[in-house]
């Protein structure tokens, strides 16, 4: 019965977001920040010195790059879908 239920909330999502065929039950791209360090210094980033305590805050908690091991965790987890992992900087 939960998964008659679960099915039903599937489709509905599927018409009410117009998710493509393939994408109902896990995405079809992932796509990762894998680095965070910038130094562009864009006036209205909130990555941007002075503008938040962001940078800072990614900084002192090991934030700067991604972990390895999440790295390999998100790869086995998307496989099986046969998921797209894109991967970008901030």
């Amino acid at each position: 019965m939960g998964s008659v239920k679960q099915n039903i909330a599937i489709v509905q999502k599927s018409a009410k977001y117009h998710l493509r065929p393939g994408a109902e039950e896990f995405p079809l791209m992932i796509i990762l920040s894998i680095i965070y360090p910038c130094n562009l210094g864009c006036p209205n980033c909130p990555y941007t010195d002075g503008n938040s305590d962001l940078r800072m805050f990614y900084h002192k908690n090991g934030g700067d790059l991604m972990p390895i091991g999440l790295w390999k965790k998100i790869a086995i987890e998307a496989g099986p879908y046969q998921s797209w992992l894109r991967c970008t900087d901030v």
